[in-house]
């Protein structure tokens, strides 16, 4: 890795290292590892709050696991990291080193990926709604292959790459109608969705897409959700894909891939099942009639969200009514995730030395009724100056991070083996002001 992990200081004698030797590194409390609570505690003190942490030795297992599990069923498998979760540069540097690709939905994020020294023939370039920029980069970058989500998108790549006199690999990324049980902000590939081309319209137009001599169409793609608990949807959706291939043969024999998105769970043991599962059934059925195809899974939200925390400071507590707030310093332009979806985040005092428990509701600095991320939760007697941690923050925390209320975004750390770096620094207020 290019920056390097220097250690924490710890009252001016030692480091991490010798923090980790005298401490527990991580507790397991109620389902969620997390970093020794002396060492955030460290961390929130040198580097300020909010402050994101990730401990990358959690994306390491999580990363590691899901190959073994897959590697127990698939011969060609490939793990594309979705950038969305968290798009920080020094993370795809870690996780190119153990051999991940990646997903990108924006030329944002394919930068991000660029940056990190990701091999353009790395990257898959996903998006509803691509300018005619993006569209022009991306070819001209030479990504693996691009994710096209409507029939005119599929003329314009075509177009373009005639311009640029280049045979572009493409995807075809299909709304299956395929109905899942997660968060309905959640659902992606319903006929209530925006994404990807309806199955009948494809069908339809096979014929005219295999005939256009500037791209070749490499992949079919479909993403159906986030945080989906069974492989039920995913067989569901094969299901249907193994359907068109049988009726296409042309089709089946130009493919090189399958990509199945992500929508993995958080959970470790609850994404190792379904990995389980379901690479049974693909390699029991769908392998054995198309074999020789590559399957792509792409994770986001399962190798991050568990790694990573997100520290804040009591700024006040007070009492309306009856009701006890501890206002903080982080808000939902931090962290969205409760505001917009109503996600459920442990949240634990690590500075509290209080036994007695009270209960509060957790309220941020912003203008909004909805900046609270938790209501009447029970805690420690909690003062001015408190840390909290919240927990299971590390994916579409720092990704979904805005300035409202012209606030500068936090600071991101990572920790690996009781080393600790900057991942991302704090935006400042000469930032905001820049035109």
């Amino acid at each position: 890795m290019k920056k390097s992990w220097k250690s924490l200081k710890k009252n001016g004698k030692g480091g991490a290292k010798d923090s980790y030797k005298r401490l527990k590194k991580f507790s397991y409390t109620r389902g969620f590892f997390v970093l020794d609570n002396q060492v955030l505690l460290e961390l929130a003190e040198k580097y300020g709050t909010p402050l994101y942490v990730y401990d990358y030795e959690i994306i390491e297992r999580n990363f590691k696991a899901l190959r073994k599990e897959l590697s127990k069923h698939l011969v060609d498998f490939k793990i594309a990291y979705a950038l969305k979760a968290a798009p920080l540069v020094d993370l795809c540097r870690f996780l190119n080193s153990m051999g991940a690709i990646f997903e990108a939905v924006s030329i944002g994020e394919t930068y991000t990926a660029l940056k990190a020294d990701v091999e353009p023939s790395k990257i898959l370039f996903d998006g509803v709604s691509k300018s005619p920029h993006e569209i022009r980069k991306a070819i001209e970058l030479g990504l693996q292959s691009i994710h096209v989500e409507s029939l005119d998108e599929i003329f314009d790549v075509a177009s373009e790459a005639e311009r640029q006199r280049k045979v572009q690999n493409i995807g075809i990324r299909l709304n299956l109608d395929v109905e899942v049980e997660t968060h309905k902000g959640l659902k992606t590939s319903t006929r209530y969705s925006k994404f990807g081309i309806p199955l009948y319209r494809f069908k339809a137009n096979i014929e005219k897409v295999l005939g256009l001599k500037s791209i070749s169409v490499k992949g079919l793609h479909f993403h159906l959700g986030s945080n989906l608990q069974s492989e039920r949807p995913y067989k569901e959706a094969l299901k249907k894909i193994l359907e068109l291939l049988r009726e296409n043969e042309e089709l089946a024999e130009n493919l090189t891939y399958i990509d199945v998105g992500g929508g993995f769970p958080a959970k470790l043991d609850k994404t190792l099942e379904i990995a389980s599962k379901l690479g049974v059934w693909i390699r029991n059925v769908f392998l054995n009639e198309f074999p020789g195809l590559t399957i792509i899974v792409e994770p986001g939200r399962f190798l991050v969200a568990e790694a990573g925390v997100l520290l804040t400071r009591v700024n006040y507590v007070k009492e309306i009514y009856g009701k006890k707030w501890a206002l903080v310093d982080a808000g939902m332009n931090d962290f969205i995730r409760p505001a917009l979806y109503g996600a459920k985040h442990n949240i634990e005092c690590i500075s509290c030395r209080e036994t007695r428990q009270e209960t509060y509701s957790i309220g941020g600095p912003i203008c909004e009724s909805t900046d609270v991320f938790a209501e009447n939760v029970n805690l420690p007697t909690l003062f001015r100056g408190d840390i909290l941690v919240l927990k299971e923050a590390g994916a579409y925390g720092i990704s979904m991070a805005s300035n409202y209320n012209q606030r500068p975004r936090p600071a991101v750390i990572g920790v690996y083996k009781g080393q600790v770096k900057f991942v991302k620094r704090r935006e400042t207020i000469a930032e905001l002001l820049n035109l």
